[in-house]
């Protein structure tokens, strides 16, 4: 009997379970709607300058105030812009060490997983060995035809000195 406690690391980084994965997906799509809420809330001060721009066009009294409004508008923009990209710099950072800390199930895992499901949805049931030895008529046949054949005199039919089209084959 072999010690477990020496496979314990080879399983860490090879074996993830589904109940993992699913904590990673919570996780990540958790991250992304903090990072959607962000961005939006980050947005909403340019919105408003320009709601605010909008009501202040064609009103030559406050035309200074406009300008003003205009500048702020922009500011506010590019600032929301450069916050945004780092949110997204964040976002990204964020999914990687969850990428890591919960690592996909590899290739032999999922196809593992995937003949196991397929087993299990047609109820695979193993013939009995008595069943599977057993040859059908049709085999049989071929089998009696097969071993039937007369010997080859030369084995590589590259080397018959008399080819099917000289001379019949028995």
């Amino acid at each position: 009997m072999s010690d477990l406690a020496a496979d314990a690391k080879f399983l860490r980084f090879y074996y993830t379970s589904d109940e993992t994965l699913l904590d990673k997906d919570y996780l990540k799509n958790e991250a992304y709607e903090k990072y959607q809420s962000k961005v939006t809330s980050l947005f909403l001060v340019p919105f408003g300058f320009q709601l605010w721009q909008l009501y202040l066009v064609n009103n030559f009294e406050q035309a200074a105030l406009y300008r003003k409004v205009r500048i702020l508008k922009a500011v506010t923009f590019g600032a929301a812009l450069f916050l945004g990209v780092q949110q997204k710099w964040d976002l990204e950072k964020k999914w990687l060490y969850l990428n890591r800390m919960y690592p996909e199930p590899t290739e032999l895992q999922k196809t593992l997983y995937r003949d196991a499901m397929m087993f299990k949805e047609i109820q695979y049931t193993e013939k009995p060995l008595e069943e599977r030895t057993k040859l059908d008529v049709d085999t049989v046949k071929i089998y009696e035809q097969m071993y039937r054949l007369p010997p080859q005199s030369t084995p590589d039919p590259d080397d018959d000195p008399n080819p099917p089209t000289i001379k019949t084959h028995y």
